[in-house]
């Protein structure tokens, strides 16, 4: 027969005091990555302001998480509101502070500055992630902002280095073949 053991009230608080703290200290990554499901989640009901709280929430818990910070860059880049856009590059700025080989990031921080109007800056970002990535759509924009800088020779190695990636991309063997003209 089992016996009932009479916990003291205090007791009965206490433990769940004391024990969520520190699970939540222990497993601030799997919080984090809940509280991003969730900011999906919100962002799918078409709720972008709870979404972009869920958001920020998950980077309370993990200043690490990645995926809380593309998905708060994201949001600033698909906005028209001015403080998503700053409060985006803010975060974007502090990721890559963080983390510098972080391409979707930076990716989403070269557009941010575009839409804040700041060309050099947006181009020396699309250069670097021209440079980590293996997507031939992302090395091509890098490739025509080089072209918009002048960078010719540079926009000659993306254009090359997309054909690599897709050898049957046509926009870039189009560029390319353009810019040799160019350069004739």
């Amino acid at each position: 027969m089992m016996q009932i053991i009479d916990v003291p009230l205090l007791r009965r608080f206490l433990i769940p005091l004391i024990a969520i703290p520190i699970s939540g200290v222990l497993f601030h990554a799997q919080v984090a990555d809940g509280l991003v499901i969730r900011g999906d989640s919100e962002f799918q009901s078409g709720n972008a302001r709870s979404a972009n709280k869920f958001y920020l929430r998950a980077r309370f818990f993990d200043r690490d998480s990645s995926v809380a910070a593309e998905r708060i860059t994201t949001l600033g880049i698909m906005s028209r509101s001015a403080t998503f856009v700053h409060q985006a590059m803010a975060v974007a700025d502090e990721q890559l502070a963080r983390q510098p080989g972080d391409t979707l990031v930076r990716q989403n921080r070269a557009l941010l500055e575009q839409k804040l109007s700041q060309p050099d800056r947006a181009y020396a970002d699309w250069r670097l992630v021209a440079l980590q990535t293996s997507n031939p759509v992302i090395v091509e924009y890098a490739a025509r902002d080089a072209e918009r800088h002048h960078q010719y020779d540079l926009a000659r190695r993306f254009y090359q280095r997309t054909l690599q990636l897709s050898p049957g991309r046509t926009s870039a063997r189009n560029a390319l073949a353009r810019l040799d003209g160019k350069l004739q």
